[in-house]
């Protein structure tokens, strides 16, 4: 499946890789079956397992329609979303499930719905009825709206559902899309009425529903919670950037010197989309590259018992003679110079 050139960076915020380990769970991915579910990514069954942290919508999106192909279940995001338990949301999960009430819930989950999915944006509104939460839509080159809208708004439900250990059915689901084939797999698992070819995308909640307890209320929990959550938030945002990503990739993979197109393959991007963002982020590619190898260089100068060539080797030039010639661009002068520049 080829990815929208979104000229942004949406596609390279991150998703919980729990979910993925989920979706890969209920529709019986091994070892066999595993390189159909995984197409057009750069996993593997084995990195499946191993992903502790966040996978990109990058490597998502393409899962999600491999995952379509594979299960003829249309309604996937419905099936799905209604697994997602509280537990499965890590440190959010936490805070949802330990608040005292559905209101505070609800304004919880907007606060902190980046920590698990970085692209997912919600508001919550109010009327005279209903707590109204809503998805921010995706940029429109983003697919599979309907499944992300489905699941993220079914699994938002069973949360409160469990939370307050009863099914909600006076509320209200808006879907921005029409009235799909499947409509009795709604009926199954919303339990709520659907009303479809709406502005946005919405889980209206009765107001009387806000001030329901949740089981599990805990104040120091959620307190605890919330301080994972706020540090979590905050290494976002000095994280989220496609400078960040790429020096993250080069720092992992400091002894391969690595081209820009090296890069843009790496984060399943073209080249003009890395270049483009990477202008908007105002610096270049190979600017991120000249700092990394200065700061990697700077550090192992610090050891006495490397050589200037060892080094050279070490951050992946081959001929000593290119990387003295790039060491004096870096630093102004030589690498005899710099280290009696060093000296008491």
């Amino acid at each position: 499946m080829s990815m929208p050139d979104t000229g942004d960076n949406t596609l390279h915020q991150q998703v919980s890789a729990t979910y993925l380990r989920l979706a890969a769970r209920e529709l019986g991915i091994n070892k066999q079956n595993a390189p159909a579910f995984l197409k057009d990514t750069q996993l593997t069954y084995e990195k499946l397992h191993l992903l502790d942290e966040k996978v990109s919508l990058q490597e998502l999106l393409p899962i999600i329609g491999n995952a379509l192909t594979l299960c003829a279940e249309p309604a996937l995001g419905l099936v799905l979303g209604e697994k997602l338990r509280v537990t499965t949301h890590g440190s959010l999960g936490v805070v949802l499930m330990s608040s005292p009430n559905v209101q505070t819930m609800l304004k919880e989950f907007v606060r902190y719905a980046a920590v698990t999915v970085q692209f997912l944006k919600v508001t919550l509104k109010k009327n005279s009825q209903f707590y109204i939460l809503e998805i921010v839509d995706l940029p429109p080159s983003i697919p599979f709206h309907t499944n992300i809208s489905e699941l993220v708004l079914t699994s938002v439900q069973s949360v409160i559902e469990d939370a307050i250990g009863k099914k909600i059915t006076n509320g209200r689901f808006n879907f921005i899309h029409a009235k799909p084939k499947y409509v009795n797999r709604y009926k199954e698992i919303l339990h709520s009425p659907c009303q479809f070819l709406e502005k946005n995308y919405q889980y209206c909640i009765p107001i009387d529903i806000g001030e329901t307890s949740s089981i599990f209320s805990d104040e120091p929990l959620l307190q605890h919670a919330k301080k994972l959550c706020d540090k979590q938030l905050n290494e976002l945002t000095k994280t989220n950037t496609l400078t960040n990503d790429i020096r993250t990739l080069l720092h992992k993979n400091i002894g391969r010197i690595w081209t820009i197109d090296d890069v843009a393959m790496a984060m399943n991007t073209s080249k003009r989309t890395v270049a483009r963002k990477l202008k908007s982020e105002g610096c270049t590619y190979k600017s991120i590259l000249d700092e990394v190898h200065k700061e990697v260089v700077s550090s192992y100068l610090m050891r006495d018992n490397l050589s200037v060539d060892r080094i050279g080797f070490l951050i992946g030039y081959s001929d000593s003679s290119n990387f003295r010639r790039s060491f004096k661009r870096w630093f102004g002068m030589t690498p005899t110079q710099y280290m009696a520049s060093k000296k008491p």
